[in-house]
């Protein structure tokens, strides 16, 4: 997302940052947390156009982008299903926010978390949903099983600030979780931690100086993380003469 148009916009590039190509045209107030979809083919993404929050989908090699179909209501793209063909999305409607299922195509989305959802993200089969609840810390797990009476879900990792509710991912091999890369804060300072599922601990990777904002990126190997940094911040001080003035 680069705002060097004039306005904040998608762009692609390659891992150097160079060869850069703009996909959107949106002139939107906001555009967060670009997700590519598990065939690399589509981009969703948030976008916020006149004070309103929308889902969007766009093809990789560009054009115009769609909304994901659906009713008018607050929500907040967060993730792709496994199957490729439905998005995680957070929605209030009137019980707080929850996780949905989504499909891209528009339909009945399906309600997965009992008490409440904000991110998540889906394992390898769409088997189980990990997820962070609004205002809570902690990362959390449950079972997508069948029924019509929802699972239990149970806390992961507890120490898993709101602040850093997209700041983890799943690290997989094959069908199966390999690792959970997490950021931990202390006195204000972010490590990198990978949970490790078998022995249910977490173990430190590196500090991460100058984060800036929610959200990390995983290879598809699962060999590199992609976060946003911070090195310099600036401002100007202006002086208006004459203020008040007539």
């Amino acid at each position: 997302v680069s705002a060097r148009s004039g306005r904040p916009e998608l762009w692609v590039g390659n891992q150097a940052g160079e060869n850069l190509r703009r996909l959107t045209t949106l002139g939107a107030e906001a555009i967060s947390h670009p997700r590519w979809s598990p065939a690399g083919d589509s981009i969703a993404f948030n976008a916020m156009r006149g004070g309103r929050s929308a889902v969007m989908i766009i093809e990789e090699r560009g054009g115009e982008p769609r909304e994901l179909p659906g009713p008018e209501e607050p929500r907040i793209f967060t993730g792709w299903c496994d199957d490729g063909r439905h998005l995680l999305v957070s929605a209030d409607r009137g019980d707080g926010w929850q996780i949905y299922r989504m499909p891209l195509t528009g339909g009945e989305a399906v309600r997965l978390t009992p008490a409440g959802g904000l991110t998540a993200q889906e394992s390898p089969g769409g088997r189980t949903l990990f997820y962070t609840v609004p205002g809570r810390p902690g990362l959390w797990r449950l079972a997508l099983g069948g029924g019509n009476s929802p699972n239990e879900p149970d806390l992961v990792i507890p120490d898993l600030m709101p602040q850093d509710r997209r700041s983890w991912r799943l690290v997989t091999e094959g069908n199966e979780i390999t690792r959970i890369a997490w950021v931990m804060r202390v006195q204000n300072n972010a490590f990198l931690m990978l949970y490790d599922p078998s022995s249910q601990s977490s173990s430190f990777l590196t500090e991460l100086p100058g984060l800036a904002g929610p959200g990390l990126a995983l290879a598809p190997d699962g060999g590199t993380i992609v976060y946003a940094r911070t090195e310099n911040m600036a401002g100007d001080l202006m002086l208006l003469e004459g203020f008040g003035s007539r």
